[in-house]
């Protein structure tokens, strides 16, 4: 028994002859998308009567399961993985530099979460807010590192629009894109490619040197990487990569401000370039989220980001149709990111399996 696939996995497979779920199957699906466990009580009763077979009725239960509790830390699990905090326990920093970043971590996802559940939950919160916001909830320790040391604890703080802009520029995202004595500029601007704009980079070849030595004297990071990427195998992946990653070089590895290294002053221009609607150069990573927020490329890409997340899987030819109808729905709401919780669990492919 505790070896059949029926016990190890969530087997939601659909009627044979119609497949659509079964009432048992739809409430398990939305349980365990909308509030990250079982079904309660409640939905198994709908299940039982057959309310479940129907749209109306799985909306009437989805609305009620995102009331819960539940759905907080659930809707948040998705942004988590979005933007790559699961990775945040195993990074590290040098600690001559930054001894105490290890009891940081928990603050650092307590900003985003604190953040993330008030936009869904709390305020009709929008994609752009989430790019954009020029305030956070944060506790004495993240505080600080936006320069504000009267916080006693975790409360909403307000930033200086020319510097911060939502969720691209916590620090809990900086340190996960950045190694353990410098910034990544490779890492920060493949995020945004992969992650916001659903563009596919590639590995690098097996046979590159990916080492960077330390910085010589009068030498700027920026320098010392464009002349080691700007040509060969290197320069296809890189000419899309490093002018967006270099929109961020005035945070450092922790997400604190900074301007310069290496006494030589930070150059935070970049561009960006082959995307559908926002190519053109910008100035720091406020510009770039601005632009970012403006872009339909980037909430397209969101709503397949969270149709791969609802449906547990990567999408196929067959899901065009319902990821735009999804993302139809999403804009009609004004990008509401409740609303995108809640179009994924209307669509087809949410409630029907193909034989």
């Amino acid at each position: 028994m505790l070896q059949s696939p029926s016990f190890l996995f969530r087997s939601e497979l659909g009627e044979e002859d119609a497949g659509r779920l079964t009432g048992y199957e739809t409430a398990s699906a939305l349980s365990y998308f909308l509030i990250d466990s079982t079904p309660d009580a409640e939905l198994l009763a709908a299940a039982a009567a057959g309310a479940l077979d129907t749209d109306k009725g799985v909306e009437e239960q989805a609305l009620r399961l995102i009331e819960k509790p539940a759905a907080r830390r659930a809707a948040v699990g998705f942004f988590e993985q979005l933007f790559e905090y699961n990775a945040l326990e195993d990074k590290t920093k040098l600690t001559e530099l930054y001894p105490d970043f290890d009891a940081l971590k928990p603050s650092l996802v307590s900003e985003l979460t604190s953040f993330v559940e008030h936009l869904v939950f709390d305020s009709k919160g929008d994609l752009k807010t989430l790019l954009t916001a020029p305030y956070t909830f944060a506790d004495p320790k993240v505080a600080a590192l936006y320069g504000q040391t009267d916080a006693t604890a975790t409360e909403r703080i307000e930033l200086d629009p020319k510097q911060r802009a939502g969720v691209l520029t916590m620090p809990g995202l900086m340190s996960v894109l950045a190694g353990s004595k410098r910034t990544s500029v490779v890492n920060r601007g493949r995020f945004v490619r992969a992650r916001l704009l659903c563009e596919h980079i590639q590995d690098p070849p097996a046979d590159v040197d990916l080492t960077l030595p330390e910085l010589s004297d009068g030498l700027s990071a920026r320098e010392q990487l464009e002349a080691k990427t700007s040509s060969g195998s290197c320069a296809g992946c890189h000419t899309l990569m490093n002018p967006v990653g270099f929109g961020f070089e005035s945070l450092d590895l922790i997400g604190r401000e900074r301007g310069e290294e290496n006494g030589i002053p930070i150059d935070a221009t970049g561009e960006l370039t082959g995307t559908r609607d926002i190519n053109g150069p910008f100035e720091g990573p406020v510009e770039l989220a601005h632009k970012l927020a403006s872009s339909e490329q980037v909430s397209e890409c969101v709503t397949i980001q969270m149709f791969r997340y609802a449906m547990g899987r990567g999408e196929t030819e067959g899901d065009a149709c319902n990821i735009v109808d999804i993302r139809a729905s999403f804009k009609e709401s004004g990008y509401n990111l409740r609303e995108l919780l809640l179009a994924a669990v209307r669509s087809d492919a949410f409630l029907n399996r193909q034989r």
